[in-house]
């Protein structure tokens, strides 16, 4: 479980420069014509995603259950094989040799500062970004606003009814201070579902596409607030969906 961590103003700058990367990878292949997936436009293909989250959550709570004092290294583990391949994808393109490189200069600094919130958030951010941009240049808008809303109600219920959300955020942070003082977690998925949603859009709109984007921004921000005021925590997907999708509508409207 991929998070940022830091005051709410670091956590949505970061958001909004993790969306900026994904549009910036994906739109010249979307606006282009580039092909989706072959089960992109699928309805059934978000149920399979949302399975898939669903595994992977039960797969965690399990290690935190059985191996609570190895779970963070598995994460760190996973994580800077995801940032090798980020990496590499996006320098790829220029030189493969130079994002080898360059990959492992980055998975180098990951492992030398692995508890320094600026490099994590970093890694997140390359990592997120690159994986938005390539998932979601393969859906269908229809595919991620399903996924969306689904992610969005089981994020709900994760936070206030089974609570597993929040077992999994605490254990993300290890000795940190989640949700006291300045210090906060947003997960990554909180940045991914919204930002799919995003991108998959334009190839409906590429103004739908610009606004839903600022809708998730906006959302995060509407989050932040009332976890500032309420001082709890709260699930963000409901809100950053929600406002996302009504300044989408407007957007494939005009």
């Amino acid at each position: 479980m991929l998070a940022y961590r830091g005051r709410f103003s670091e956590i949505v700058a970061l958001y909004v420069l993790t969306l900026i990367l994904a549009m910036w990878i994906a739109y010249p292949y979307i606006l282009s014509g580039g092909p989706q997936a072959p089960n992109g436009s699928k309805p059934s293909t978000a149920g399979v995603f949302f399975g898939e989250i669903l595994a992977a959550t039960l797969v965690f709570l399990i290690i935190i259950k059985i191996w609570p004092q190895i779970f963070r290294w598995i994460l760190l583990g996973l994580e800077i094989l995801f940032l090798f391949f980020s990496v590499f994808l996006l320098f790829a393109d220029i030189s493969e040799i130079g994002a080898i490189l360059i990959a492992l200069l980055a998975v180098t600094i990951r492992i030398k500062y692995w508890d320094n919130k600026y490099v994590q958030n970093a890694s997140t951010l390359l990592i997120v970004g690159v994986t938005i941009a390539i998932v979601a240049a393969g859906l269908s808008p229809i595919v991620t606003a399903i996924l969306l809303i689904i992610l969005a109600v089981y994020d709900y219920i994760s936070v206030f009814v089974t609570k597993h959300m929040v077992t999994l955020a605490k254990a993300v942070a290890g000795n940190a201070e989640i949700g006291k003082g300045e210090e906060h977690l947003l997960g990554a998925g909180d940045v991914a579902i919204p930002g799919m949603f995003a991108i998959s859009l334009a190839r409906a709109s590429l103004l739908a596409s610009i606004l839903a984007a600022a809708g998730a921004v906006i959302g995060l921000i509407l989050t932040t607030y009332l976890a500032r005021r309420w001082k709890r925590v709260l699930p963000a997907l409901p809100s950053i969906g929600a406002v996302q999708m009504a300044l989408a509508v407007v957007g494939l409207l005009i």
